[in-house]
């Protein structure tokens, strides 16, 4: 489930190892990931 949420939403590194930017970064892109999933298995759209 890690992996397919990783790539509906292209998560790659943090852009800085400081933990009080890469923390909300982190979050910021599972957040998206959580409300994307299920739209695009609705629509049965798949990440490129």
């Amino acid at each position: 489930a890690f992996k397919r949420l990783k790539s509906l939403i292209g998560l790659r590194a943090p852009p800085a190892k400081d933990p009080r930017i890469a923390k909300p970064w982190i979050l910021a892109h599972f957040l998206i990931a959580l409300v994307t999933e299920p739209l695009s298995q609705e629509f049965g759209v798949s990440p490129p």
